[in-house]
């Protein structure tokens, strides 16, 4: 089974955010988190996101 890192939820008011399923929290591009987008956007980054190869290595939240 091929576990996909990334997943998008919908929000209450109806925006998306795209979810780092190991952190359970908002993904991070660059320095902005992946929220308030629209379906599409979200669906988009998603399939982007859970092209990069998952590292062998822990990433710390929030560090770099």
């Amino acid at each position: 089974m091929n576990q996909q890192r990334y997943e998008c939820i919908r929000e209450p008011d109806g925006r998306w955010t795209v979810i780092d399923t190991f952190t359970n929290r908002p993904s991070l591009i660059g320095d902005r988190e992946a929220s308030s987008l629209r379906q599409h956007e979200a669906i988009e980054v998603t399939e982007l996101l859970n092209l990069i190869p998952l590292s062998p290595y822990p990433q710390r939240y929030g560090q770099g």
